[in-house]
């Protein structure tokens, strides 16, 4: 009996044991990007076009993040951003916008969806705005992340851009 109890014992130590080495055996995922996933991707349009943008415009963009005060309905400038002069888009007269782009946002709140953003250029008769971003998404499993919602206000142009990370034209308002 007390051979059998033992026998019994290390069988479920050894099951235990095998179970807790196979769990942390699990192979380990690449984390999602969910920065780029719900950032927001603008382009300037440079065609030639009517409506379309001048690299001397271009090169004098700057961009105004505002935010509204709370509890009140005044809307105030946090800062500016000279974009292009800067070279802060390295592909052209691209901008993503997310927590880490153009200029990272501290951790916490205010996200980078709590803001209007506002695009001019210096001396320049034309102004580009974005507000009104909308997110929603969530890990469903282990490194797996669904956006269910990605969409913006462009001028006076409702966007769904869920699950894109495709650039949007920016035509002069």
């Amino acid at each position: 009996m007390k051979k059998s109890f033992s026998f019994h014992l290390f069988l479920s130590v050894l099951c235990l044991a095998l179970i807790i080495f196979s769990a942390s055996c699990k192979k380990p995922c690449k984390e999602p990007d969910v920065d780029a996933l719900n950032a927001i991707y603008l382009q300037f349009d440079t065609s030639g076009e009517p409506g379309s943008f001048t690299s001397s415009e271009l090169d004098s963009l700057y961009m105004v993040r505002y935010q509204q005060a709370v509890y009140d309905s005044f809307i105030f400038p946090v800062d500016t951003l000279n974009l292009f002069a800067l070279e802060l888009s390295p592909e052209g007269y691209r901008v993503r916008i997310s927590r880490d782009y153009p200029v990272g946002l501290p951790e916490g709140p205010p996200y980078y969806t709590d803001y209007m953003y506002q695009f001019q250029g210096y001396g320049e008769n034309f102004n580009v705005r974005l507000q009104n971003i909308v997110l929603d998404g969530s890990y469903t499993e282990d490194c797996i992340y669904i956006s269910r919602k990605k969409g913006f206000v462009l001028n006076n142009d409702t966007l769904d851009v869920t699950g894109s990370m495709e650039y949007v034209l920016i035509l002069k308002d």
